[in-house]
């Protein structure tokens, strides 16, 4: 069946999963059981309030022997007219709020860019993205943070091919990245993207300015 979406989100089945990743069955449900494990995804149930309609995804720990609507709060039984689909409701399962959150927040970049840093390395230390606040200079949001085998990597991670949308604001960018790769006396700068290539200008801007101060890794 078509895989359902609620309030801009999706909630998968089994068979959904099996399908979008090309797992058999049962490869598919140990991946949701780890990913249940590690808190990336929750199992539950799509279900419909017999008063106001609303059609939601409930998480099993919050089931009872029924289920409080989300919008009107009414208290409904899990029975037949609550579920859509064959004679017993069938397992959803939803990515969890910060998993979910991430994604659309492009996290999925730095990471790729973290563990292709760390691969084949003998010490690997690595931290979230920061903001770095200096005495009488702007604060800086800077995604990538590393030290790789001794050497300080930071970087910066875009799911665009371009680092700013205007040669300008980039040139500037590149100003305030190279001061801080100075002051921070880093030996590598990382530029990630989960677009094909970086665009040409980019690359330009970055080699010119960054590349004179610290080895700049594509």
């Amino acid at each position: 069946g078509d895989i359902w979406r609620i309030q801009g989100r999706n909630y998968l089945r089994l068979d959904d999963v099996s399908q979008i990743t090309g797992l058999v069955t049962d490869e598919a449900r140990q991946l949701l059981d780890r990913y249940q494990h590690r808190s990336i995804a929750s199992r539950g149930l799509v279900l419909k309030c017999n008063l106001c309609a609303r059609t939601s995804f409930y998480r099993l720990q919050d089931l009872g022997p029924g289920f409080r609507c989300e919008r009107c709060r009414q208290e409904n039984e899990i029975a037949r007219a609550a579920w859509k689909g064959p004679e017993e409701p069938e397992w959803f399962y939803a990515l969890d709020e910060v998993a979910y959150q991430g994604l659309t927040s492009n996290i999925h970049v730095p990471i790729l860019a973290l563990a292709d840093l760390s691969r084949s390395t003998r010490s690997f230390l690595q931290m979230p993205e920061a903001v770095v606040h200096r005495p009488g200079k702007d604060d800086m949001e800077v995604d990538i943070w590393a030290i790789v085998d001794g050497r300080v990597v930071i970087g910066e991670a875009k799911k665009s091919d371009q680092l700013e949308p205007s040669d300008k604001r980039e040139k500037q960018r590149c100003a305030a990245l190279r001061a801080l790769v100075t002051d921070l006396t880093a030996d590598e700068f990382v530029m990630a993207t989960a677009s094909r290539a970086w665009s040409e200008r980019s690359k330009n801007n970055v080699e010119r300015t960054i590349g004179s101060v610290a080895a700049v890794h594509w």
